[in-house]
Order: structure tokens, then sequence, then C-alpha cells
């Protein structure tokens, strides 16, 4: 027989481990490299779509702007989109985009 109560030894097996600091904190690296790339895409991919909208769009709308109005005005309405631009570039770029579905509980 051994000295050890069957009982105790295995309680003892199930002890919690050592907090390792070291591994903590490559746990964390790792997942806020994932978190960083991700929300680089997702930034990239909407600043790159917003800007080919902007390239896209821009010729139609000063086409359509120089015969409505005088040289003054144009230039508003031109520094008036570059500005809205800017400030939907920069809320999408200094808040994190959540996209998610309505939950539909059909049961």
């Amino acid at each position: 027989m051994t000295d050890q109560d069957p009982l105790k030894a295995l309680f003892k097996a199930d002890e919690a481990p050592a907090v390792d600091p070291s591994f903590r904190m490559a746990v964390m690296n790792r997942v806020a490299g994932r978190r960083l790339a991700l929300d680089l895409v997702v930034k990239g991919t909407v600043m790159a779509l917003l800007g080919t909208a902007f390239v896209l769009t821009a010729p139609l709308v000063s086409a359509n702007l120089v015969g409505m109005m005088s040289m003054p005005q144009n230039v508003y309405v031109a520094l008036g989109g570059v500005a809205a631009l800017t400030w939907v570039g920069r809320y999408v770029a200094m808040h994190r985009i959540r996209l998610s579905l309505p939950r539909l509980n059909l049961f």
C-alpha cells in the first residue's frame, strides 16, 4: 500500500496551475495582433471603397455643379463635400465597425 490516500491524490492532481506571466503576455500579444490585423483590414477596405466612390463620382458631381452654380458657390460645395468625406472617414477610422445581424427567434 502507498502512504497517500487515493482521494487526496485525486484532489492534488486537480490543483490550479501556477501563474505564468510570460505565457499570459504572449497570449494577450497574439490576441491583440489578430484584433489589430482584422481592424486594419476592415478599415482599409472601407477607406478604399470610400476613395473609389469619391473618384468615380467626382466628375459627375462637378459636371452637374458647374452648370448649376457660379464659381465661388461651386468651390464652397466642393469644400463641403471634402469636409463631409473627411468626417465620415475619420469616424470610420476612429470607431470600430460592428456588423451584426438581427437575432430572429423563430422557435
